[in-house]
């Protein structure tokens, strides 16, 4: 395809998967484009970018021509999976970029696989196999990259609390996925579980706590529950006119993020375990915990239905 400079979407979604570089590393990249020009083509799909979006940004400034590649995806989620196994090739990735996507490509390709009564790719909550796939997809994406199923698991839930966090505020999810603060799994979990207020109200202190941010570390600023809702202690010494809102919809939440792993261990036990082989005091003890979590969800099915 000829050079030109083209007019592409940017999709907030897709460019949120695109490993962040440093100041210093854009500079090289943009003096490098400077001299030699865009070698390397812009993949897109619909128009809309999925893999360049630094050297879409760089050509588009400077007026440098650049070629593109069209890509064949069915759905947004099989673009998404795309783009998370080409970001997970590379190798100076941080940690929590390496959750993240991780997290992505499964939230994604347990969507995109599963085929629905036309036979088209589409994830549907009836499938009867949708706890299957997930499993499988667990297991699959585990083995690719090293972890165990059940990791894979809980790095979704970190990426949908991720999500989460990128809408009430973005800048420290920047920062946190460059590395440069770091934030548990639990606490990432449980801050996107606050209110915006409340993380408006913590913004600042997250980000200029004790000074230089970028030479300490989130962790060790933990995020605890009590009774009375949440108490953010360590961040700073607050006075009790300025803790945080308590947030109605936080256990709600919560279990909502839970529930999947409990289907996903369901489904894996299903598909390993030797059942038949198995004692009556094991079958009858499973039971009767399974019997006691329909009950519970009958309950809570109601419960909201009522509320």
């Amino acid at each position: 395809m000829n050079d030109n400079v083209y007019e592409l979407i940017i999709e907030p979604q897709f460019e949120r998967l695109s490993a962040y570089i440093s100041g210093e590393k854009y500079m090289e990249l943009e003096k490098s484009l400077l001299l030699r020009g865009c070698i390397d083509p812009i993949c897109v799909w619909n128009n809309m970018i999925i893999d360049g979006h630094k050297r879409y940004s760089i050509c588009k400034k400077n007026n440098i021509p650049f070629s593109i590649a069209v890509m064949m995806f069915r759905s947004k989620a099989e673009a998404i999976s795309w783009i998370c196994a080409d970001q997970l090739k590379k190798n100076d990735l941080s940690e929590e970029m390496f959750r993240y996507l991780i997290g992505k490509r499964y939230q994604a390709e347990k969507v995109y696989e599963a085929p629905n009564s036309s036979g088209y790719n589409q994830y549907s909550e009836h499938d009867s196999n949708e706890g299957t796939l997930r499993s499988r997809t667990a297991i699959k994406l585990g083995a690719e990259y090293h972890v165990s199923h059940a990791t894979v698991c809980k790095y979704a839930m970190y990426t949908a609390a991720v999500d989460v966090m990128y809408r009430k505020a973005p800048d420290i999810i920047r920062l946190v996925m460059e590395g440069k603060i770091r934030i548990s799994q639990e606490n990432m979990i449980e801050l996107s579980k606050l209110t915006d207020d409340t993380v408006k109200q913590m913004h600042d202190k997250i980000i200029k706590s004790e000074g230089d941010v970028l030479k300490h570390y989130f962790d060790k600023r933990h995020i605890t529950r009590n009774d009375n809702g949440y108490d953010i202690s360590s961040i700073a010494k607050t006075s009790i006119k300025d803790m945080p809102k308590y947030d109605p919809d936080a256990e709600l939440e919560s279990l909502a993020l839970t529930i999947p792993s409990w289907i996903s261990s369901i489904k894996r036990v299903q598909d390993t375990a030797e059942i038949r082989m198995t004692t009556f005091a094991a079958k009858f003890k499973l039971t009767d915990a399974l019997i006691d979590l329909v009950n519970a969800a009958k309950d809570m099915i109601k419960r909201l239905e009522e509320g």
